[in-house]
This record gives structure tokens, sequence and C-alpha cells, in this order.
């Protein structure tokens, strides 16, 4: 947990918490999103979701001209609901930024 000493004639008398930083809180995000994805970089992370949207793309492509198979059908639903809990830790990064927890990585506000 992130602490502030306080000095009183350069000698130390208290440390206090202090909320956490932007960057900690985006970096929390990120690590989450790595998780979610199965990344162990963050290069690899980008790739991921960026195939994953690729995929979503053609699966909507193919099922305006035919049905998708059930295979096609449940990968079409994964990736909806991964790309929807990026989004859920995106918008709880925003929420929490604006309101800065001590502990981050425990923050309560964080999606399950």
């Amino acid at each position: 947990m992130p602490t502030h000493q306080i000095f009183k004639d350069g000698v130390p008398i208290e440390s206090v918490e202090v909320a956490a930083s932007v960057s900690e809180i985006k970096a929390e995000a990120q690590r989450r999103i790595m998780v979610l994805v199965g990344a162990t970089t963050l290069e690899a992370c980008l790739i991921k979701q960026n195939n994953a949207q690729a995929r979503e793309i053609e699966l909507a492509d193919a099922k305006q001209t035919r049905a998708l198979t059930d295979a096609e059908t449940i990968e079409a639903d994964d990736l909806r609901a991964r790309a929807a809990s990026i989004r859920a830790i995106r918008a709880a990064s925003n929420v929490i930024e604006a309101a800065p927890p001590i502990e981050v990585g425990i923050d309560p506000r964080w999606p399950a």
C-alpha cells in the first residue's frame, strides 16, 4: 500500500497511507485484462484482443448469409462475453480513477 512520510525538521515523524495513482489503477486494469485473455505480455494481450475482434467480424459476416453452426454460435457467445468483461474492467477503472482507493488490487468496484 502506498505511503507518504511526513517530516519535521528533516526527521520522519509519521507515515500516512495515500490513494493509488491513476497509473497504478490503469496497470491493475491491464493486468486483469491480460489474465482474462490469457496473455503474459501487453503485446500478446493486444494481439489476442485484435484476433478476437477479427473473428467476431467473420462470424457476424457469416451470419448474414447462413446460419451459424452450433460451435460457431458458442464461439460467438464466448467472444461477446469476453468483450463485455473487458468493457466492464475498463469502465470500473474509470470509476476507480475518480475516487482512488488505498489498495487498488482489492477494491470491490472491480468486476468479479
